[in-house]
């Protein structure tokens, strides 16, 4: 109950009502200094269960209060009101959640070190009340599982904007990757009904394929670099080994590969020509392999494919000029080395098949 103190000017809370009675059953004390000024103190500690209440007036007359502690207007006089919590209140509501929630020992003993954070329940509420506003206002969301309903699991994907079917997903038309030109192709579709089977929302999906799009075009750029820098490093190769036949045998390499009719396969030559090897090098830029299918298309078209028709035009033009000379100056003829010249025509002509 309450109970006016007129000495300290205010009402003073006694848990029991004999208190007035005097002693130390009382749960209310009061301690007074006699020398001290005519201040009245009110005490509280947030972090305890005790409200003090302390009497600075020397008057030594008799009170209420001072009945309740006896007589000793000398001592220190001071009120304290037990709070409205035990002190235990922190182990009773851990109690309760464990039983609720089944924790085992290390789990309550976690939570209870967690309760310490609390200088009392009115604190928990307050933290309570915080997360709510939090998630009313949208700053923390509900993480959906397998046991939400169908109403909330929809709602979740409108909000992550997924749509209600992967042929829904709206597909950046500027990709230059020729897999994604249209959402009839194979991996495009495989792709995005994996995406929506993830729950993937729209931004999501465009992002995912803008970002491989540019990947893809990066690993493109650096693999025509390498092609190139292979090409001429077996072009050298080539250049070694054939010396100055060595474009007349591209070329012969080339018409193999253009004519329908060739040494070569349709299939066989779309398969050389897309083919890479282990460490993703074009395998018909080999100068092994280039050289093997010169050689099969010169055993189908004969070394004469060697010269051109212009070549051929100009080595019989000067076989007729040497011819006449070695009938009409024979003396110039061998003077000139015109006879080695000959023998050397000849032997080309021989080898390439037009004698």
């Amino acid at each position: 109950m309450f109970i006016f103190n007129r000495l300290l000017g205010t009402w003073v809370f006694l848990d029991k009502e004999d208190g007035a009675g005097g002693g130390s059953d009382a749960d209310v004390k009061v301690d007074a200094d006699a020398t001290t000024g005519d201040d009245t103190k009110v005490d509280a500690d947030a972090g305890a269960d005790k409200t003090t209440i302390t009497d600075d007036d020397g008057d030594d007359g008799a009170s209420l209060v001072d009945g309740l502690i006896g007589d000793t207007p000398d001592d220190a006089r001071k009120v304290e009101i037990q709070a409205d919590w035990p002190e235990d209140w922190r182990v009773k509501a851990v109690d309760g959640v464990a039983d609720h929630l089944k924790l085992d020992d290390e789990a309550k003993d976690k939570l209870a070190k967690r309760m310490q954070r609390f200088s009392d329940p009115s604190k928990m509420l307050q933290s309570l009340l915080s997360i709510e506003q939090k998630m009313s206002s949208g700053e923390y969301k509900k993480v959906v599982d397998e046991n939400s309903s169908e109403e909330e699991l929809k709602a979740d994907r409108e909000e992550r904007g997924v749509p209600e079917t992967w042929e829904d997903y709206e597909v950046p038309d500027d990709l230059e990757i020729a897999e994604f030109n249209g959402s009839d192709d194979p991996l495009l579709s495989s792709f995005l009904q994996d995406m929506h089977d993830g729950g993937a929302g729209n931004a999501e999906v465009q992002n995912v394929l803008r970002s491989y799009d540019k990947l893809l075009g990066q690993v493109q750029e650096q693999q025509v670099e390498n092609d190139k820098s292979y090409l001429m490093e077996n072009e050298d190769a080539l250049r070694t080994s054939w010396g100055e036949e060595y474009r007349p045998r591209v070329n012969v390499l080339r018409r193999a590969l253009e004519d329908t009719d060739g040494p070569i396969p349709q299939e066989v030559k779309q398969a050389i020509l897309s083919a890479r090897d282990n460490e993703q090098r074009r395998v018909i830029n080999n100068h092994k392999v280039t050289a093997w299918l010169t050689d099969l298309a010169l055993q189908h078209y004969g070394d004469g494919a060697l010269i051109s028709t212009g070549q051929a035009e100009a080595m019989q033009s000067r076989e007729d000029e040497i011819v006449r000379i070695m009938n009409s100056d024979i003396d110039k003829y061998y003077s000139e080395g015109l006879d080695k010249e000959y023998a050397k025509i000849l032997e080309q002509k021989e080898k390439r098949g037009l004698l």
